[in-house]
């Protein structure tokens, strides 16, 4: 296990490589559009509110104060102003040859809920449990060094994987810089809008309810374009490309990170990447051509082709996050 200062780098064996790409391909029909077809409990069932925004009238008030505007529209989510935030990564030519131009379908690529466990449930996948077993063995370690925590028998104990999950990025798309959404104990995205949350941990004010979570993202296969840079709360950032086997391991919550945009093998570096239309109702499947492993992006209503990309110019990356426990009054402080 190697360090780049704020980020612990950890090597995947091929096995696991070769097992995850299977995995992602035998359970391509779960992979969504990311931020799409999800519904966050708290905007649908206590708000009544369907999708991301709702349109007002001139003149007239939103449904809630605390909602972001845009033109006629005002919105209930974190996720939709981190474009503000993006805006600066696309301000110049020489910046849009890496990140492409601003574009709202950008970062509207496919997401794979792998596994996950809330509370004290027992966390599940869709395999079983072969993976994120696999996964926890090769990064737990890494993950409690992120807080100091390596040389604690009861965090090694009690600290545990708590989400699994895949983004497919075809040619083109990006993921927008941001930092992901943090928990507080007692309060988390099911409860509070995601903004808010981001809001209250960068303040400083609520750090000691803060449950500390680290992300690691790992790369199955190694693919063009599309390297990932984070940037520690100092503003120091590292640039990382996509090798196989490659994991990153840090505190995403407090760490801004954004890609590159994904290419195709048979782009030349500094060329316009024409970013992919995808309509909401659009899924993936996957098969063998000629001997070689491509995925298609079809249309759920009219099951018309939209696009074709071989796997090798896919830019597959899994999260695997982790709760970090120093103890087990610490575990159970959580779960209560």
């Amino acid at each position: 296990m190697a360090t780049a200062d704020f980020v612990q780098i950890v090597k995947i064996p091929q096995d696991v490589c070769t097992y995850t790409r299977e995995v992602l391909r035998k359970y391509a029909d779960n992979f969504k559009i990311s931020g799409r077809q999800d519904e966050p409990p708290l905007r649908v069932l206590v708000h009544g509110l369907h999708g991301e925004h709702v349109v007002v009238p001139l003149g007239e008030s939103p449904p809630f104060p605390y909602m972001l505007q845009r033109e006629d529209k005002f919105y209930h989510g974190y996720r939709f102003d981190m474009d503000v935030g993006d805006e600066v990564t696309h301000a110049t030519p020489s910046l849009q040859k890496i990140f492409g131009k601003t574009d709202l379908d950008a970062d509207h690529s496919f997401r794979n809920i792998l596994g996950f466990a809330a509370g004290q449930s027992t966390f599940q996948s869709l395999d079983g449990g072969q993976l994120p077993q696999q996964l926890s063995d090769a990064l737990l370690p890494a993950a409690l060094k992120v807080f100091g925590e390596e040389n604690n028998p009861e965090a090694l104990k009690h600290s545990r994987i708590y989400s699994l999950y895949a983004n497919l990025l075809l040619p083109g798309h990006i993921v927008k810089l941001h930092i992901d959404t943090p928990e507080l104990r007692g309060v988390d995205r099911s409860k509070c809008p995601t903004w808010l949350l981001a809001a209250a941990h960068c303040s400083g004010l609520f750090s000691n309810r803060r449950v500390r979570n680290v992300t690691s993202v790992f790369y199955p296969k190694k693919a063009p374009g599309g390297a990932l840079c984070a940037y520690s709360p100092e503003l120091k950032g590292k640039v990382f490309p996509v090798e196989e086997g490659l994991t990153l391991v840090l505190d995403t919550d407090s760490c801004f990170h954004h890609s590159a945009q994904a290419r195709r093998c048979s782009s030349k570096p500094g060329e316009a990447v024409e970013i992919p239309k995808l309509s909401d109702n659009c899924f993936v499947e996957v098969e063998e051509k000629d001997g070689q492993i491509v995925w298609r992006v079809v249309e759920n209503d009219t099951r018309q082709l939209v696009c074709c990309v071989p796997e090798e110019d896919i830019r597959f990356s899994v999260s695997c996050k982790f709760h970090i426990f120093r103890s087990e009054e610490e575990a159970k402080q959580y779960e209560d």
